[in-house]
């Protein structure tokens, strides 16, 4: 994996490819996860190596080989075996809606995201839900001794949730440790603006209590945390204990881009294409809105923005959101990029060079 060179396994792949997760059990053997509705559950089922068919009797899976209606084809067949789904009625996070009060749901409560971890002989089966267009998308799990279940509901859940900040969502995504044994949960978070599903990746510390219960810690988790450099408890979290310093003050640019509609379909507008007018302005630099962003009239050379802090204090970091405005880009491109520079000053008039990206 660190070459970033793959080849092709298997030619062909029958089982669905709806958020697929693999996960190999110390034994050997390798399960894979998958789907994404609004009707369905997860399923899970164990595969060959060597095909990456399904275990059992292959005419078992006719109908799924067969399939064409997105429904049919997430249905457990053969060995296959459904391993998690919702019981929004019971728990309230698990219901769809922006503030997860979307009843009847429109295109039902979605689970997806499967992801398998196991940690003292426990299997733990993490899935995100209720839709990864709003601010409450969380991961979930439920814990079993097989890694086909049956699997119960984690007391503590869900266990990866953030609904407010300047990021806002955490769920479908994965949990690992690093080398040095201590555990990390990711997921996306929402922006959800030049497109419903519109998002980022985010990444907060996470572990297992002294009850086995799994955790993931997202108080301050848009702020900078320390990296590990040995084993240490999660619990506590890791943050540095910075403040942010920027919020609401005073922003001076070379240029902005006037408001303009741009066509959008939010959730909250029933995922009908709607036009909504969005402006780019210097006040949307500091408002801690992760939905608004500034954008000067070019990306020229001589484009600049400035921010004042009011009196003089201490900066720990720096953090720059972009927004890819009026991007087109849909694959990976690499020559495309940003360039800028930055410079401290404590007159407005007499400046530093202290971070050089311009090359």
């Amino acid at each position: 994996p660190k070459s970033g060179r793959w080849t092709r396994h298997v030619n062909t792949a029958m089982l669905p490819t709806w958020d697929p997760a693999i996960f190999q059990d110390d034994d050997g053997k390798i399960y894979m996860y998958y789907g994404s509705s609004g009707k369905l559950p997860l399923v899970g089922v164990e595969v060959d190596y060597g095909t990456w068919l399904p275990k059992g009797n292959q005419a078992d899976y006719e109908k799924l080989y067969q399939a064409t209606e997105v429904e049919d084809i997430q249905k457990p067949y053969g060995e296959a075996k459904a391993v998690v789904g919702l019981d929004p009625s019971e728990h309230g996070w698990e219901r769809f809606g922006p503030n997860n009060d979307m009843e009847p749901a429109p295109w039902g409560n979605f689970i997806e995201g499967a992801w398998m971890t196991k940690h003292n002989g426990k299997y733990y089966i993490q899935y995100g839900a209720p839709g990864t267009e709003f601010k409450g998308y969380a991961n979930g799990v439920h814990v079993g001794n097989h890694p086909l279940g049956p699997f119960k509901y984690q007391k503590h859940n869900p266990m990866s949730y953030k609904p407010g900040g300047f990021v806002v969502g955490a769920g479908h995504g994965n949990t690992f440790a690093d080398n040095y044994g201590n555990y990390w949960n990711t997921g996306t978070c929402k922006i959800s603006v030049k497109d419903r599903f519109e998002r980022r990746i985010d990444m907060f510390p996470a572990g297992f209590d002294q009850d086995d219960i799994m955790y993931s810690i997202t108080s301050y988790g848009d702020f900078p945390i320390l990296l590990p450099t040995k084993s240490r408890d999660h619990s506590n979290g890791a943050s540095t204990g910075w403040m942010l310093l920027s919020y609401k003050k005073a922003v001076t640019v070379s240029s902005f881009e006037e408001c303009m509609d741009v066509e959008t379909n939010r959730i909250d507008h029933g995922g009908e294409k709607v036009y909504e007018r969005i402006c780019y302005d210097a006040s949307n630099l500091t408002d801690e809105n992760i939905q608004t962003y500034w954008s000067a009239t070019s990306a020229d050379k001589g484009e600049w923005l400035q921010v004042d802090l009011g009196k003089t204090m201490e900066i720990k970091a720096l953090q720059i959101n972009y927004a890819d405005h009026k991007a087109t880009q849909y694959n990976k491109a690499m020559d495309m990029y940003y360039q800028y520079k930055i410079f401290m000053s404590d007159d407005a008039e007499n400046w530093t060079l202290v971070v050089d990206k311009s090359a």
